[in-house]
């Protein structure tokens, strides 16, 4: 799963407030036919989520710390301030570095690997410019409906999402609410990850411009839509608390570091 789609869907799925809880079931399609339909399931309540892709993989967010759930490996690697600012001071100087490499291509040859590192959602060439407008457009996902609005990098639509006020969706508000809490998290873990707090800072304004909770989200490539998220069910719904749980018997594993610079 590209960058851009993770942090998408993390903006798009936070911990509920407390004594509350929401179950949401998306489906997360590649329009390209690269790879199979996923299905997706979201629980959150007090200050906690967990996503967890059917027959996957999944996350857990809890007590600020993110953790990486692998079922085939029955292991899991935990995300925090602490290893985000090691990882931080371990890309800066390979992220320099690579700069410099880049402006030192011929104009084609720096284009091409431009455009390829924008495909795992870092942009290490001059940034765009982002705008969002809203659309004359109506949609009816899941029995909802919503407005569409698109968002332009540089003048071309590179996303666009259709939306539904917080308030017409059972459990909305609590999502609403604790969305914007989560987002205010990524983007303090990844405020020194250059392109990367970049990409996370775009997608904390997105959720405050476009007033609402995105039942459709779909991102182009090339001018052509290459990935689509939509919304199954969403509903109000007490949650285990064993569900924000690492599961029995999974042993934890560091996060990968990068080799010293010789």
């Amino acid at each position: 799963m590209r960058i851009r789609a993770l942090c998408g869907v993390a903006m798009f799925i936070a911990a509920a407030a407390a004594n509350a809880g929401v179950i949401v079931e998306n489906v997360m399609r590649d329009l390209t036919g690269g790879r199979p339909e996923r299905q997706l399931s979201t629980s959150v309540q007090g200050g906690m989520m967990r996503i967890q892709v059917k027959d996957g993989g999944g996350m857990i967010f809890k007590n600020d710390v993110f953790y990486s759930i692998d079922p085939n490996t029955k292991t899991y690697m935990a995300m925090d301030r602490a290893s985000i600012k090691q990882m931080s001071d371990q890309l800066a100087p390979m992220m320099k570095q690579m700069q410099e490499q880049l402006a030192s291509m011929p104009p084609e040859q720096r284009a091409q690997m431009e455009k390829m590192m924008a495909g795992t959602g870092m942009n290490m060439g001059k940034a765009k410019t982002r705008s969002v407008r809203k659309t004359t457009r109506a949609g009816q996902v899941a029995g909802n409906a919503c407005s569409y609005f698109e968002v332009l990098e540089d003048g071309v639509v590179d996303t666009e999402l259709c939306v539904v006020p917080a308030a017409k969706l059972s459990g909305g508000p609590e999502f609403m609410e604790a969305s914007i809490k989560m987002g205010g998290v990524l983007k303090d873990m990844f405020s020194s990850l250059g392109p990367l707090q970049a990409l996370v800072d775009k997608n904390v304004a997105l959720y405050s411009e476009i007033g609402g909770i995105p039942v459709l989200t779909r991102t182009f490539a090339d001018g052509k839509p290459a990935l689509e998220t939509t919304l199954k069910t969403m509903r109000s719904q007490a949650v285990p608390a064993a569900t924000f749980e690492i599961p029995q018997g999974y042993t934890k594993r560091e996060m990968p570091t990068m080799p010293a610079r010789q």
